[in-house]
C-alpha cells in the first residue's frame, strides 16, 4: 500500500465525520527528523507517519499506524504498517488494557524482492494500571 495514500485517505476521512463519530474516531499524522523503535533507528533520516483508530465506549478498540522505513541492511525504502486491537477499561481503581498488535514490513526499494516474513511479528500485550 502506498503510504501517500494511506496518509491523504486519513486525512479527507477524518474531516467528513460528524462531531459525534469524532468522539470514537481519532486519526494522527507525524514527521519526524528520525523514527525509533525500542531505541533502534527506522527511517535512516526523516519519516513520515499517520494513524487511524476506533475505541467504542464497551471500551474495544482497534486501529493502524504506518511510517515510512528505511533499514541499513535493505536496499530502499518501505514501510511499516502495523495493526492492533484491544479491549480496556476499569474495574474500580484498578485500569486494564490487554490487545494485540501485528507489525508488517515491507520492502518497496528492492526491485523484484519479495518482504523478509521474518521482519514481520505479532504481540499480545496487557497493563494494569492504578491512582488517583
Amino acid at each position: 500500500m502506498n503510504f501517500k495514500h494511506l496518509a491523504v485517505a486519513a486525512a479527507v476521512s477524518s474531516a467528513t465525520f460528524s462531531g459525534a463519530a469524532l468522539a470514537q474516531l481519532s486519526g494522527n499524522v507525524g514527521l519526524t527528523s528520525e523514527y525509533f523503535f525500542r531505541g533502534l533507528a527506522q527511517s535512516g533520516g526523516s519519516a513520515v507517519s499517520g494513524g487511524l483508530d476506533y475505541a467504542a465506549e464497551s471500551g474495544f478498540y482497534v486501529g493502524t499506524w504506518a511510517s515510512t522505513i528505511n533499514f541499513a541492511s535493505a536496499e530502499g525504502s518501505g514501510t511499516e504498517v502495523d495493526l492492533y486491537a484491544g479491549f480496556g477499561g476499569e474495574a474500580g481503581s484498578v485500569g486494564y488494557d490487554i490487545g494485540a498488535i501485528y507489525y508488517w514490513y515491507s520492502e518497496e526499494g528492492e526491485a523484484g524482492a519479495d518482504p523478509d516474513p521474518s521482519n514481520n511479528t505479532f504481540e499480545l500485550y496487557g497493563s494494569l494500571g492504578f491512582g488517583p
